[in-house]
């Protein structure tokens, strides 16, 4: 009996980290295809978080770096791919470790491609003796009202935490018929693999992180809500319509990723508590590829801050600035910026600021607010590390 529970353990071990394994290899191809676009996504005024005219990016030094970069990362992400490749094949107990580590060795080379490139714009910039305007805008009218949030899509919170809220009922509802042992992990075929003595905490914990991350998700559409994205002012008015569409498209993305999100947690919670309900495994890992397929599917579309949209626009629809409203010097600078990608500006109230490599949205770290919140998220993650690492070594 001992020999055949030991075989049955490693059989699952040995499918764990060939899911392990297949999730390291998915990882790596689409941050590395991600890392390759964002040259290309990011606004036309930006080379490697260097402020440049747009025609500049036309220049053939302009051109060789970009190139230079994707190479780079083609180079990255074939070596982290033989590594993982090596470690599945080698060293298959550290097949979780792997998930959480590899994916940091194609970080790591675009971020070093980065640097390289940052500085190469830097003395493109010096030797072509580019000037740029030094002042922008701090708001717009569009700005203001998006910080009532009034352009986010609130049916899609309020369908999720109906969901979420239903799943808490349908917990206490089926508790009784319960038996003293409940799954509580399921293998890729949505089979259970691990079972847990029946309590309320566990069957509750599954939606409970569920609303967690629905306020995760609320959280960042108000963020992107509030951030203060940058017109261009070489035509302010297209831009402005761009930024209207990008910030209306994001929005409904955000809001699709969450659905996906309520739905990955909903199909195992299911499984669980109604084990005689049988949920179609291709239903649980659809909704996985579709939780990520929105946002960056939409951002390669639109280009950063709607930079490739084309939207109709009439020049009438000009952003007029509010007299009431601040004007800041230096959001436009380059010594703002430190590596082209970390903003600091102590005459900026802004919190958020659009980044200048890629459509992300970054830190004003003058705002003590800002330190607090990436101090504590890095301090977060570290911590998670550091027991993953001591739990599966």
């Amino acid at each position: 009996m001992a020999r055949l529970c030991r075989k049955g353990k490693g059989k699952i071990m040995t499918e764990l980290n060939l899911v392990c394994y297949i999730i390291n290899i998915t990882v790596i191809l689409m941050c590395g295809g991600i890392f390759m676009m964002l040259p290309k996504i990011t606004r036309k005024s930006f080379l490697f978080g260097v402020k440049i005219p747009e025609e500049g990016q036309l220049h053939e030094e302009a051109v060789r770096l970009r190139k230079s970069f994707i190479a780079h990362i083609c180079v990255g992400m074939l070596i982290t791919l033989a590594l993982a490749t090596a470690q599945f094949f080698l060293l298959e107990e550290l097949s979780v470790l792997a998930v959480m580590y590899l994916p940091l060795v194609l970080v790591g080379v675009q971020f070093a491609a980065y640097i390289k490139c940052w500085k190469g714009a830097k003395a493109l910039k010096k030797s072509e003796n580019w000037t740029l305007p030094q002042i922008t805008a701090a708001d717009t009218r569009s700005a203001v009202a998006n910080s009532k949030m009034q352009s986010i899509p609130w049916f899609y919170y309020i369908f999720c935490l109906a969901a979420t809220i239903a799943c808490i009922v349908f917990g206490f509802v089926m508790y009784p018929k319960l038996p003293d042992k409940i799954p509580i992990h399921f293998d890729a075929n949505m089979v259970a693999d691990a079972w847990s003595d029946k309590s309320v905490m566990t069957v509750l914990a599954i939606p409970l992180f569920m609303f967690g991350l629905l306020v995760t998700m609320v959280i960042t559409a108000v963020i992107f809500a509030k951030a203060k994205l940058q017109i261009n002012q070489q035509n302010p008015a297209l831009s402005f319509a761009q930024n209207k569409a990008y910030r209306r498209g994001m929005q409904h993305c955000l809001g699709l990723t969450t659905l996906s999100i309520v739905a990955i947690f909903a199909v195992p919670f299911t499984a669980m508590i109604a084990p005689d309900v049988k949920v179609p495994t291709a239903l649980f890992w659809g909704f996985i590829v579709f939780s990520a397929t929105p946002v960056v599917a939409y951002v390669i579309y639109a280009g950063q801050g709607g930079c490739k949209l084309k939207p109709k626009y009439n020049e009438e629809d000009n952003p007029v600035l509010d007299d009431s409203l601040p004007v800041i010097n230096g959001r436009n600078d380059d010594e703002h910026w430190y590596i082209g990608m970390f903003y600091y500006n102590k005459n900026d109230p802004a919190l958020m600021v659009e980044d200048r490599f890629g459509a992300n949205i970054g830190f004003n770290y003058a705002n003590i607010a800002a330190r607090i919140a990436v101090g504590v998220v890095t301090a977060g993650v570290i911590v998670l590390y550091v027991w993953a690492t001591m739990v599966f070594v």
